[in-house]
């Protein structure tokens, strides 16, 4: 094996041998000094200094393809593959600092060359020093929460009568001016993920164990319109999911003045929210394209499941559809927006959905011993997959439910208060007659009915009394 692993606290990191160390050499040399030093374990020590970029992170079909004493020591932390350059002590202790190195490549012409500048911490770097531009001028990358940022660009040696550089894939370091630009340097404009599943759906789980075809999940990032937009599409159970995230005009994902900039579509229905401050769209789109990296396809053994239910709160108003970023609008031609609560559910409420079942949760409120509660059931469903920030585990895999709900009462001392909720609340159905679905269609059509008859007789009140006080004005004199 030509490779190298360091194990840090929170990863191992695996790196080509070739780039800066000679196995033989430096076992005859730490031999020879052991001879000079005259005792073992105190010997001359030579220090080199190595800076650490990211470029893939490693599945479980990649692991297995490494050494066992590599697999045992990793198993339970991210496995890095790195891209190693070799720095002096100077340089070394400047990036520690959070100071910016420039490392020229060795793809180089007379007139034309690459160079490479990292950042040494991504989520404290602020400021114009955060990263420099090795063309002139420096912008800050405080938005990225995990690992060295590196950004190769052509470095054009202006010379009057010259071609520019050819374009070999490589951005131009004078075209990158702001964060922006950086990130659009740095993300691939498209990046296509496969997964197959060797488990059994829920309606195939009684039959034999087959092999699925592959799952793929594709990531578009919109240079023009900042924009994320992660796609998986149906199958077996599950139908399409779609997931946009968007950043202001300055790059920002976050900000007060920031909302409703996630979409999920899930169905024909647009579940808009805004983008919660514990998920970072960057961190998801580098992710996704390290594991893309090294990792032809994945399986379930790279993956946490989880599951949650998109409960609809209400309509969004006209202001706000009108203020959608354009790449939301997009997709939700001739579909209805909804604002949305996501409640996370464990693995039997998510097969009590996927079997038809009604699933209660959320106490609402109380009267006495009688308390509310929502009753759900499964409109569609959908999943999507982002990158796990913790552990082996490259994926999460979340599997969510568009839902209908009802509103319904409980009664927990039917022996003591046989009439709870008859008294206390009469315009709901009573959770335990909610058994299937036809008993939720009738408790819905039931909650329908009841409030429109509330509003008629508001209307036709509201109408008498207006008629009448004239009447009553005209007959006093």
């Amino acid at each position: 094996s030509q490779m190298l692993m360091l194990k840090t606290g929170q990863s191992c990191q695996l790196a080509d041998i070739s780039a800066h160390i000679d196995v033989s050499a430096t076992a005859e040399e730490v031999e020879r000094k052991k001879k000079m030093s005259g005792r073992d374990g105190e010997f001359l020590k030579d220090t080199s200094f190595v800076l650490k970029a990211r470029e893939s992170r490693y599945g479980s079909g990649r692991r297995a393809e490494l050494l066992r004493p590599v697999q045992n020591l990793c198993k339970k932390v991210p496995l890095i593959k790195t891209n190693d350059f070799v720095v002096t002590e100077t340089e070394f202790e400047k990036f520690g600092r959070g100071e910016v190195i420039f490392l020229e490549n060795s793809r180089n012409t007379r007139l034309c060359r690459t160079e490479t500048s990292c950042i040494s911490v991504g989520p404290t770097a602020c400021g114009s020093g955060g990263w420099v531009n090795p063309a002139g001028g420096g912008l800050s990358f405080n938005e990225v929460t995990d690992g060295s940022i590196c950004v190769t660009c052509n470095v054009f040696i202006d010379i009057p009568g010259t071609p520019q550089c050819q374009n070999n894939g490589i951005c131009s370091c004078k075209e990158i001016v702001n964060k922006k630009t950086l990130l659009n340097c740095k993300l691939d404009r498209i990046t296509r993920t496969s997964h197959i599943n060797t488990k059994p759906s829920f309606h195939t789980r009684r039959l034999r164990m087959q092999k699925r075809s592959a799952v793929t999940q594709s990531m578009i990032y919109n240079k023009k319109e900042r924009s994320l937009t992660i796609n998986t599409a149906a199958h077996e159970d599950l139908g399409d999911l779609l997931v946009v995230m968007h950043a202001d005009m300055n790059g920002y994902w976050h900000n007060g003045n920031l909302e409703n900039n996630r979409l999920m579509k899930v169905g024909n229905d647009c579940f808009i929210s805004t983008i919660p401050e514990d998920v970072s769209p960057v961190d998801i789109a580098l992710g996704i394209q390290e594991i893309h990296a090294a990792n032809d396809v994945t399986t379930e053994d790279d993956e946490l499941d989880q599951y949650g239910i998109i409960h609809d709160v209400g309509p969004l108003t006209e202001a706000e559809q009108n203020a959608l970023h354009p790449d939301i609008k997009s997709q939700c031609v001739d579909s209805n927006y909804k604002k949305i609560r996501e409640i996370p559910v464990d693995k039997v409420q998510n097969e009590d959905l996927n079997e038809g079942k009604i699933v209660f949760f959320n106490v609402k409120a109380s009267r006495g011993a009688c308390k509310l509660q929502t009753a759900v059931t499964s409109q569609a469903s959908g999943c999507w997959r982002w990158p796990n920030p913790d552990g082996a585990t490259l994926w999460v895999h979340q599997i969510v439910h568009s839902v209908t709900s009802v509103t319904c009462c409980t009664n927990p001392l039917p022996a003591i208060l046989p009439n709870c909720c008859q008294n206390t609340f009469p315009q709901y159905c009573q959770c335990k007659d909610i058994v299937d679905t036809q008993a939720f269609k009738e408790c819905a059509n039931t909650q329908t009915t009841t409030t429109k008859t509330k509003t008629t007789t508001t209307t036709t009140t509201t109408t008498t009394t207006t008629t009448t006080t004239p009447a009553t004005t005209t007959t006093t004199p």
